[in-house]
C-alpha cells in the first residue's frame, strides 16, 4: 500500500470518529509537600508521577494524563480498566467482562512494559510468567487519582517501566468526619455498594471503605465460537469485595507517619478451554484471587523544611488459585507470589526552584509456583535534579543503578527540558531516557508441565529500551483552548520470547532473548472550555509496533485510536457527560486456533448522568456501549453490548 493510501485510511479514520463525536455533542502519592487532589477543574492539575515532586502540568516536560476521583465519579467508572480506556496512547486488552484478565499495552510496548504503583508500592504478581498486575481486578470508589506517566521511566522507576508508569493513589481523609456511600444495579445481575467513613481532626486522618461490585451471566464466548465447538453458553460470574484503609498522623512540626492497607478478594466463574486446547469446555472454570497490599511511611523534615526524608516499608502479595474444569485435568492449583520493599527517598531544596532528590530501595520478590519456589533481591539507587523557574524553564534529569541477584548491574538514565514561549505560552517539550524490563522470576525458574507448558532459564538478561519524545502544547483563546502534538519513538532490544524446547518431550516453550522491536508513533489532542458549562476533549493516537524480525505489526496494537470526553452542566444540579472510544483494526491470536486473526475495528460510546437531588444525596444513571456494538477485544472474547445502571449515592454532609 502507498503512503499516501496510509495516510488516507487513517483521515478517514479520524474523520470518521469525529463525526460522530459531533453527534455526541448535540446529543448531549506519594508526595507529601501538597495534596495533589487539592485542585480544582478551573487550574491545571499537578503532576506527581514525572518526578515524584508535584508540578504544575502546565510545565511538566513528559506526557501524563491524570484522571482524579471526581472525574471517575462523573463518567461514573467503576473499574480502573474502564477509567484508562480513553487515556492516549494505551490500549486496554480484557478477556470479556469486568474481572476478566485484562492487559495494558503503553505506547506500542509489550504487557509488562508499564510499571502500576498502587500507593508507591510495586504490586505486581511475581507467580506470573511476565510478572504482570491484573489491574481488571481494581475498582475505583477507594481511589482519590491515578496518573499515566508515558514514556521510558526505568531512570527514576527501575525494572518494567519501558512504555510508563502507572502512579494510584488512594484516598485520604480530609475535613469533619463523614459517612458516605453508594448503591447500584443494572445490566448483567449488577448490584454494586460502597461504605466510606472519612475525616480529619487536629493532627491525625482516617479513611476506611468497603466495596462489593457484582455481575452475573456476562456473554463472553461469541455465538460463532460456541457453534463451532458445539458447547453451551455460560455467561461469566465475577464478584469483588475490596477492603480499604489509610490511618496518618503529624506527630510533631516534623514528624508525620501514614500506614494504607488494601485487601482485594475476588472470584470469577468464567470458560476455559477444553482438555485437547482445540475448543471451549462444556463447564466452567473457577478463579479466586486475593491481593493484598501494605506500606507505612515516616516523613521527617530537617533544616527549616529544606530537606524532607520519607521512610517506607510494604508488602504486596497476590494468592491465585483454579478451581473445577481446566484443560490440564489437574484441579484445584494455585500461584502464590509477593514481594517486600524498604525505601528511602530525601528531598533537598538548596535553592528556590532547584531541587535534589536522592533515593535507595531494596526488594525482595518471592515465587511459589509448585513445584518451583524461588526468591530474588533487587537493589536500586538513584539521583534526580529539578530545576524550575518563572513558570516558563523547566528541567528534570535523573540516572538509576539496580543491582539484581540474577544478572547484576544495571543503569537507565532520562532528561527531560520544556520551555514556555513568551507571549504565545507555547510550552516546547521532550524527554530522552533509557528503560529495562528484568526478567521474571518464572522465566527465570519456573516451570509449568506440558503439553505447551514452559521451561525456566536462569541465565535471561534485561529487556532494553531508549526511547524520546517530542512536542508543543498552545493554549488560545484566553486558555480556554488547548492543542498539542507528541511524536514518541522507542526502540527495544533484547526481548524474551518463548521458542519451543528441541529437548522437550511435551512441546513445552522456554524462554529466550532473541527479539527487537520498534514503537513510535504521535499523540493529538484539542480541548475546548465554553462558557456555558460545556466542556469537549478530543484525542487521536497513531501508533506503530513492529517486530523487527518479521516487519509485521505487534499483536493487541491497533494502529489509530481515537476518543472524545463531553462534560455539560445544562444546570446546576445536573451533570451530563459522554464518551466516545474507537479503535481500527488490529492482529491477535486466535481463542482456539492460536494463529492470526483479525481484530475488527470498534468506536463505542458511553453516557451518564449525575443528579443532585438534596446537598445530600445524588442519583446517577449510566449507559454504556449505547449502540449496541458487538466487538471482541482479545479475538474470542466478546465485549459486553449495550447495558444500563443506576443508582443512589449520599453522605452524612
Amino acid at each position: 500500500m502507498s503512503s499516501s493510501s496510509k495516510q488516507s485510511k487513517r483521515a478517514g479514520f479520524a474523520l470518521r470518529t469525529l463525526l460522530l463525536s459531533s453527534s455526541l455533542l448535540a446529543s448531549s502519592h506519594q508526595a507529601f509537600a501538597q495534596d495533589p487532589a487539592a485542585s480544582d477543574d478551573s487550574r491545571p492539575p499537578l503532576v506527581v508521577s514525572a518526578s515524584t515532586i508535584p508540578t504544575s502540568a502546565d510545565i511538566v516536560a513528559n506526557s501524563v494524563t491524570v484522571i482524579t476521583a471526581e472525574t471517575m465519579q462523573r463518567e461514573q467508572r467503576r473499574t480502573v480498566a474502564d477509567a484508562l480506556a480513553t487515556v492516549p496512547g494505551l490500549n486496554i486488552v480484557q478477556s470479556g467482562g469486568i474481572g476478566g484478565q485484562t492487559s495494558i499495552y503503553l505506547r506500542g510496548t509489550n504487557s509488562n512494559h508499564t510499571k502500576i504503583l498502587v500507593d508507591g508500592l510495586d504490586v505486581s504478581d511475581s507467580s506470573n510468567p511476565a510478572n504482570v498486575f491484573d489491574i481488571g481486578q481494581l475498582m475505583t470508589a477507594d481511589i482519590e487519582r491515578i496518573e499515566v506517566l508515558r514514556g521510558p521511566q526505568s531512570g527514576l522507576y527501575g525494572s518494567d517501566a519501558v512504555g510508563g508508569v502507572i502512579t494510584i493513589t488512594t484516598k485520604k481523609g480530609v475535613g469533619k468526619p463523614r459517612v458516605s456511600g453508594s448503591l447500584e444495579a443494572g445490566s448483567f445481575g449488577t448490584f454494586n455498594q460502597n461504605l466510606q467513613v472519612s475525616g480529619s481532626q487536629e493532627n491525625a486522618n482516617y479513611f476506611f471503605g468497603i466495596t462489593h461490585n457484582k455481575t452475573q451471566n456476562v456473554t463472553v464466548s461469541p455465538n460463532a465460537l460456541l457453534a463451532l465447538t458445539g458447547v453451551p453458553n455460560i455467561g461469566n460470574f465475577y464478584d469483588n469485595w475490596t477492603y480499604t484503609s489509610r490511618v496518618g498522623a503529624d506527630l510533631s512540626d516534623t514528624f508525620a507517619v501514614s500506614f494504607i492497607a488494601k485487601v482485594i478478594d475476588s472470584r470469577l466463574f468464567y470458560t476455559g478451554p477444553n482438555a485437547s486446547y482445540d475448543g471451549l469446555a462444556d463447564q466452567q472454570s473457577r478463579q479466586r484471587q486475593q491481593q493484598v497490599s501494605t506500606r507505612g511511611e515516616a516523613t521527617w523534615l530537617l533544616w527549616d523544611n529544606k530537606i524532607k526524608n520519607i521512610f517506607g516499608i510494604g508488602q504486596s502479595s497476590t494468592n491465585r488459585n483454579y478451581y473445577g474444569y481446566d484443560a490440564s485435568g489437574a484441579s484445584p492449583y494455585g500461584y502464590y507470589g509477593d514481594r517486600s520493599k524498604f525505601d528511602w527517598r530525601s528531598y533537598v531544596n538548596f535553592a528556590p526552584g532547584h531541587t535534589l532528590l536522592i533515593g535507595a530501595e531494596s526488594e525482595t520478590e518471592h515465587m511459589d509456583s509448585s513445584p518451583a519456589i524461588s526468591s530474588i533481591n533487587n537493589v536500586g539507587t538513584y539521583a534526580e535534579y529539578q530545576f524550575e523557574s518563572d513558570k516558563r524553564y523547566y528541567f528534570v534529569a535523573n540516572i538509576r543503578n539496580d543491582s539484581n541477584q540474577a544478572f547484576g548491574d544495571h543503569k537507565t538514565w532520562r532528561i527531560a527540558p520544556a520551555y514556555i514561549v513568551p507571549l504565545t505560552d507555547t510550552k516546547l517539550k521532550g524527554s530522552y531516557g533509557t528503560s529495562f524490563k528484568a526478567p521474571s522470576l518464572f522465566q527465570l525458574y519456573g516451570t509449568i508441565p506440558g503439553p505447551y507448558g514452559e521451561d525456566q532459564n536462569p541465565n535471561l538478561k534485561p529487556e532494553l529500551s531508549t526511547g524520546f519524545e517530542y512536542g508543543f502544547e498552545q493554549p488560545l483563546f484566553s486558555r480556554r483552548m488547548n492543542v498539542g502534538v507528541t511524536y514518541f519513538n522507542n526502540k527495544i532490544t533484547n526481548l524474551i520470547v518463548g521458542l519451543p524446547n528441541p529437548s522437550s518431550l511435551t512441546d513445552n516453550y522456554y524462554y529466550d532473548n532473541v527479539s527487537s522491536a520498534k514503537t513510535h508513533g504521535e499523540e493529538v489532542f484539542v480541548s475546548y472550555d465554553f462558557e456555558n458549562n460545556l466542556k469537549v476533549r478530543a484525542d487521536y493516537t497513531h501508533t506503530t509496533a513492529i517486530n523487527e524480525a518479521t516487519g509485521l505489526q505487534l499483536l493487541n496494537r491497533p494502529k489509530d485510536k481515537a476518543s472524545l470526553n463531553v462534560s455539560w452542566l445544562p444546570i446546576e444540579r445536573l451533570t451530563l457527560t459522554s464518551t466516545l472510544i474507537g479503535t481500527s483494526s488490529w492482529t491477535d491470536t486466535g481463542r482456539v486456533s492460536f494463529s492470526p486473526e483479525k481484530g475488527k475495528q470498534f468506536t463505542i460510546v458511553n453516557l451518564a448522568a449525575n443528579y443532585k437531588l438534596t446537598e445530600q444525596v445524588d442519583a446517577f444513571a449510566h449507559v454504556d456501549n449505547l449502540f449496541n456494538v458487538r466487538y471482541e477485544n482479545p479475538v474470542g472474547f466478546q465485549r459486553p453490548g449495550f447495558a444500563i445502571y443506576g443508582g443512589i449515592r449520599a453522605s452524612s454532609f
